[in-house]
């Protein structure tokens, strides 16, 4: 009897992690956004985050890579928000200076209106307010948010970094085509660019990286550890 299942067993585990695992094949680069996205924190100066201080980022994607190809950014706005990072303080080193910032969580909205705008001053009644007023189409928790300018020629100008973890939501247009995935997010990072609208202190030129996808148990294994299932 057991000679005579193994073959079925074998075959049902082998549908039941291959499902799995092609779920979770999403690495890589799956989104950006051009340098329009700007951020703002209280207290900044001369290149320097004062401890305390949060960190708000908004922008719009305007370029989807696989597996989201048949998105249109340009029909409908996909816009986001990294919010609630606190400032720990930065650091000079002598022509380079770096900060790091605690917590934070990252969102991105669906909105066919097409109404988001930067405006001036923010906080203000047009941001964050209209790049949050879509639907709610992704969700992540943010950790080890990174920055280092550097002083070059031609000024200030520097990088950034951060983990995500993408939590939700559940019936997400994005969420629910990657699951609980772990990724970063990084770029350039620039707060002498001459086009940073008013009130803002930083221009970001990033994107979203998936880096990868948690599934159950079956679906994280090797085809090798499957088949240790039936010796």
């Amino acid at each position: 009897m057991k000679a005579l299942l193994r073959p079925f067993l074998m075959g049902a585990v082998l549908v039941v992690f291959l499902a799995g695992a092609a779920s979770a094949e999403i690495p890589g680069i799956v989104w950006d956004w051009a340098p329009e996205s700007y951020g703002w924190e209280p207290g900044y100066a001369n290149h320097m985050s004062q401890a305390g201080a949060t960190l708000t980022i908004v922008g719009k994607v305007d370029r989807f890579f696989d597996p989201f190809l048949d998105l249109d950014p340009v029909a409908t706005e996909y816009t986001f928000i990294f919010r609630d990072l606190v400032s720990l303080g930065s650091i000079d080193l002598g022509g380079i200076i770096i900060t790091n910032y605690a917590g934070g969580y990252y969102e991105m909205y669906k909105d066919p209106s097409n109404n988001a705008d930067f405006g001036t001053n923010p906080p203000s009644a047009v941001s964050p307010a209209t790049f949050v007023d879509g639907t709610l189409v992704l969700t992540g928790e943010l950790s080890n948010f990174f920055v280092q300018m550097f002083q070059g020629p031609g000024g200030w100008s520097g990088t950034y970094t951060v983990d995500v973890e993408l939590t939700g939501p559940v019936g997400g247009e994005i969420y629910d085509r990657t699951g609980p995935c772990s990724g970063t997010s990084g770029g350039g990072w620039s707060d002498e660019a001459p086009i940073i609208p008013l009130g803002y202190t930083v221009q970001v030129d990033g994107h979203m990286n998936i880096d990868e996808c948690h599934g159950t148990g079956t679906e994280n294994a090797t085809w090798g550890s499957v088949k240790t299932l039936f010796r």
